[in-house]
C-alpha cells in the first residue's frame, strides 16, 4: 500500500432535536467498533486515521473527511471507511421504494450521497467500505436491490446473548420518516447539490470498491455492549482468533478445531471465547468441527434467529 487513509464512524445516539421518536433506541457498541477498526487500520499502517463518534459524526464532518480522502489519494492508495450505527430506509422515490442510508448524528447520509462521494476517487484507489448497520448490503446506491413494500417496524428488538442482549441496529421507520418529513427542505437541497455534482462526474466508479456488509438488504445488524457482532467477527478473523475453518482441511489434519457456518449464520466470539451462534435465516446452520476417527466430526450448535 502506497498511502492509506481511514475514517471510522460510530453513532450510538443521535441529536434529540433531529430524531425524537420514543421508539428510536440508542445503541451501545458503535464507539467501540470505531476504535476497533481504527486499531486495525493502525496495525496495517494506515498513516492518516480519523475517528468520529456521536456528536462528532455529523453529516458535514463525515462528508468533509470523505472528500479530503478523495482529494489526497491516488493510484495504489487505500481508503478504509467503516460505519457502525443505525441503518435507515426512507421512502423517497428509489426503484425499490426506499433510499437506504447511514444515520449520522444529525442527518442521514443516503446511498445517493455515498455514490457521488465515492465517484470522486481517482482510478486505482482501493476503497474498503465496512457497514455494520441494518440494510447495509444496499447502502451503496449501485448495489442490486429488489422491489419491496413496507415491512413491520422491529426497531429495538432484543435477543439474549451471554449475560446481555443483542439489539438490532434499526432506526424505527416512524422515527426515520418523521425526521425526513421535518427536514424535507434540507434533504431536497442536499439532493439537488449532489445531483448537480454527480452530473459533472463520470457516471461510474473509477476506484476499486470492496464492500463488507453486516447483513442483507432486508436484514438487521446486531449490536451488543461489546460492539457489533459483524465488526467483532472482522477483528477476530484478522487477529487469527475464533477458528472459523474450512471443513475439508480438517480431514487431513491441517487445520485446528473450530466452527463452520452456513451462509446467513455466524459465530460471535468475545475475547477469543465462543459466546453465541446467530443466524438471520431459520435454516442456516452452525457446527463445531474437529478431527475424528473417521474424518471430520461435526456437532450442530443451537443458533439464535434474529426476528
Amino acid at each position: 500500500m502506497k498511502k492509506g487513509y481511514s475514517l471510522h464512524v460510530g453513532v450510538r445516539t443521535t441529536a434529540a432535536e433531529h430524531f425524537n421518536d420514543s421508539n428510536h433506541v440508542p445503541l451501545r457498541g458503535c464507539a467501540r467498533d470505531a476504535h476497533t477498526m481504527e486499531r486495525i487500520a493502525r496495525r496495517h499502517r494506515f498513516g492518516a486515521r480519523r475517528i468520529l463518534i456521536d456528536a462528532g459524526a455529523t453529516f458535514h464532518a463525515v462528508e468533509r473527511c470523505v472528500r479530503h480522502a478523495a482529494a489526497m489519494l491516488g493510484e495504489g492508495d487505500t481508503f478504509l471507511w467503516s460505519f457502525s450505527g443505525h441503518g435507515a430506509r426512507l421512502s423517497v422515490g428509489e426503484p425499490d421504494g426506499y433510499d437506504e442510508g447511514m444515520v449520522l448524528y444529525d442527518y442521514t447520509l443516503l446511498d445517493n450521497h455515498i455514490n457521488v462521494l465515492l465517484r470522486r476517487f481517482s482510478a486505482g484507489v482501493r476503497i474498503i467500505l465496512v457497514a455494520d448497520c441494518c440494510y447495509s448490503a444496499t447502502i451503496y446506491e449501485y448495489a442490486p436491490k429488489r422491489k419491496r413494500s413496507l415491512v413491520d417496524d422491529s426497531a429495538g428488538n432484543v435477543l439474549p446473548y451471554g449475560n446481555g442482549e443483542y439489539l438490532n441496529r434499526l432506526i424505527s421507520i416512524r422515527a426515520a420518516n418523521e425526521h425526513y418529513d421535518r427536514f424535507a427542505d434540507h434533504y431536497r437541497r442536499l439532493m439537488e447539490r449532489f445531483t448537480r455534482e454527480g452530473k459533472e462526474l463520470q457516471p461510474y466508479l473509477d476506484a476499486d470498491l470492496a464492500m463488507l456488509a453486516a447483513c442483507g438488504e432486508l436484514e438487521e445488524a446486531a449490536d451488543t455492549p461489546d460492539g457489533g457482532v459483524f465488526t467483532n467477527c472482522i477483528a477476530d478473523a484478522l487477529a487469527g482468533i475464533g477458528n472459523i475453518v474450512r471443513v475439508d482441511g480438517l480431514s487431513s489434519g491441517g487445520l485446528p478445531p473450530g466452527f463452520a457456518c452456513d451462509d446467513y449464520a455466524a459465530v460471535h466470539m468475545v475475547g477469543g471465547a465462543f459466546a453465541e451462534a446467530v443466524r438471520s435465516r431459520p435454516d442456516a446452520r452452525v457446527f463445531r468441527v474437529a478431527p475424528g476417527d473417521d474424518g471430520t466430526r461435526e456437532e450442530p450448535l443451537e443458533a439464535r434467529t434474529f426476528a
